[in-house]
Formats: C-alpha cells, sequence, structure tokens
C-alpha cells in the first residue's frame, strides 16, 4: 500500500522518498501542558499560535466544537486531573453549538406557551438518552438548516447529503457556522430574525406529535458481521438489545446514526481508555465481548459495563 496524493489524483510514487514530516504542523512540550486534538483544525493549537503547515493525517478537519469543550473543561478542572476526571470528560454530552442558537431563538421562545417550546427552554444543552429538549433541539436545528442551508445546494441535494451520505454528520460544525452567519445564507442583518421566524415554525410542526427521549431517536442494534435480523430471528441473540444513544455530532461523545447509500451505520465512543501515568493501571470499556461465538457466556459480556460506562481496570 503506498499514500494517495487526492489533491493530484495520483499515488506517492516511491521514488519521491519519504514524506518529510516537518512539514505537517506539530507541537513538542506546549506551554499550556496539553496536547489537544479532536478531528479539529490542529493547526490553530500548536503551541499557542497558528501554524500554516499541513494538517496531519487529513485534509479537511471536522470543526472545533468538540476541542472547544473539552479546552474548557481542561481549564475549569482541578490542578491535577484523575483518571476519574477523564473518565467523566469522556461522558460528556454538551452540545457545543447549542447556545450561541438558543441565545438567538430565546426572545422568541419567551413568548410561546406550548409543550416544545417548553422543553427547550428548559433543555439543559446536553445530548443525553433521557432528553427529551434535546430531541426538540435537533428537530429545530434539522429544520433550520433544511430551510437555507439547503439552499447553498439545492433542497434535492441537501437531502440527499444529509439522509444517504456522513458528510453532514461528518462536518455538521461548518454547517452550523454558516447557519449562524449573516450575510452568508441570510440578508446582511437579517439572520437572526430569519432563524426566529424558522424556528417558530418548526416548533408549530411538533404540536400534537409524540416527542421521544433523544435515545430513542438515536437508538441502534449491534448486528452479527455474518448473521443479522434479515436472515435470522433478533431472538435467537446474535444481535444486541437495541441501545439508546448518548451524545450528537458535534459532542465529546460522538454519536450519529447516518445511511451511507442505503445501509444503516453509526459512528461513537466504541473503545474508551484511560490511565494515569503515576499509577501501573490502564482503564477501558469497549462493547461486545472476546468471543465470536454466540452460545459463549463471553460473546456480549462486555456490553453492559460499556452502556453503562464502567471501566475495567488492568494492573500492568
Amino acid at each position: 500500500f503506498v499514500p494517495w496524493l487526492g489533491w493530484r489524483g495520483e499515488p506517492y510514487a516511491a521514488d519521491e522518498g519519504e514524506l518529510d514530516w516537518r512539514q505537517y504542523a506539530a507541537s513538542r512540550n506546549p506551554e499550556s501542558g496539553v496536547l489537544l486534538s479532536a478531528n479539529n483544525d490542529v493547526r490553530a493549537h500548536v503551541d499557542g499560535v497558528a501554524s500554516d503547515k499541513a494538517l496531519p493525517i487529513v485534509t479537511l478537519h471536522m470543526g472545533e466544537d468538540r476541542a472547544e469543550r473539552i479546552d474548557a473543561l481542561l481549564k475549569g478542572a482541578a490542578a491535577r486531573l484523575t483518571a476519574a476526571d477523564c473518565e467523566a470528560m469522556l461522558a460528556d454530552t454538551h452540545v457545543n453549538f447549542a447556545p450561541p442558537l438558543l441565545d438567538i431563538l430565546a426572545p422568541m421562545l419567551a413568548e410561546r406557551t406550548d409543550n416544545a417550546s417548553r422543553l427547550l427552554r428548559e433543555w439543559d444543552g446536553r445530548a443525553e438518552s433521557d432528553s427529551v429538549g434535546c430531541t426538540v433541539f435537533h428537530r429545530v436545528h434539522d429544520a433550520l438548516h433544511a430551510r437555507f442551508t439547503a439552499r447553498a445546494f439545492g433542497d434535492a441535494a441537501w437531502t440527499e447529503l444529509a439522509t444517504r451520505t456522513p458528510i453532514v454528520a461528518d462536518f455538521l460544525s461548518h454547517f452550523n457556522r454558516l447557519l449562524l452567519a449573516d450575510g452568508v445564507l441570510h440578508a446582511p442583518g437579517e439572520c437572526d430574525s430569519n432563524l426566529r421566524v424558522a424556528a417558530a415554525a418548526a416548533l408549530d410542526a411538533l404540536a400534537g406529535q409524540e416527542l421521544l427521549p433523544w435515545g430513542a431517536e438515536k437508538s441502534f442494534v449491534m448486528k452479527n458481521i455474518m448473521f443479522s435480523g434479515d436472515e435470522l430471528p433478533a431472538e435467537l441473540g446474535f444481535e444486541s438489545a437495541p441501545i439508546a444513544m448518548d451524545g450528537a455530532s458535534c459532542t465529546v461523545v460522538q454519536g450519529a446514526l447516518v445511511n451511507v447509500h442505503g445501509r444503516a451505520t453509526n459512528w461513537g465512543q466504541s473503545f474508551r481508555f484511560v490511565s494515569d501515568l503515576a499509577e501501573n493501571v490502564a482503564r477501558s470499556t469497549m462493547p461486545g465481548g472476546p468471543s465470536g461465538r454466540r452460545l459463549s457466556p463471553l460473546y456480549q459480556s462486555n456490553t453492559e459495563d460499556w452502556v453503562k460506562r464502567r471501566y475495567k481496570h488492568m494492573i500492568l
């Protein structure tokens, strides 16, 4: 295997020699004491100054939401982080892009008395599986993108991107910046009023609808790669029970269910690992089990601990 140079449309030739690592953004012993990478543009965090060097690994980052939230948690933490602090950080579901949008919608929400608006006003801003307010927020948020962001692509193209590709889920942070930018998708000076009118219409459309908790909206099943419910009844146990997913596309706990050209898929924190280098202990949790044999008690022995974020401790 050789790297594919996407910008040139050709493979990397062996006679070109090794790639020079110095052309990529890097950081060593930063003054902040923190090395932070969360699918974001790490060039903005190299030794506290912006770098004009190339991005390592990826050519288009996923935005700053997760990195900004992690940075805020680190700055607000105690002087000495513990492994338990890091486990809590891995469980953080704060929706970083929600406060700016809700600040814009606040005057409109304050005047409404319907149930959906009340749920949105009282929402704590977290994408927890039992939160109905999170469901309302994302219904309104999706409607705003369908109303305004779709203008840049055309309604049919936007629907295809949002429902049959991972592009919107992967790069939602970028689309959110466009949505809230005055003079981009909105005429100058009209962004806030446009969003309030469209959000009010989206809330009106929710009247009379059953509003389920976020986890019910984001429930998924882990399937056996050889046998799924299409071939065998779910009662045979090859699949997991439905799992309510925490998090959203831009939270520290990433959680997205997407359709990729007709194939249902999801992504999130499958493997969680925490280690304090002052201890000889590694903490980890992952779904499934160490056996692929359906009748083995180890087939799904880790799944419940993974769902409940219980870590096993390995003495090294």
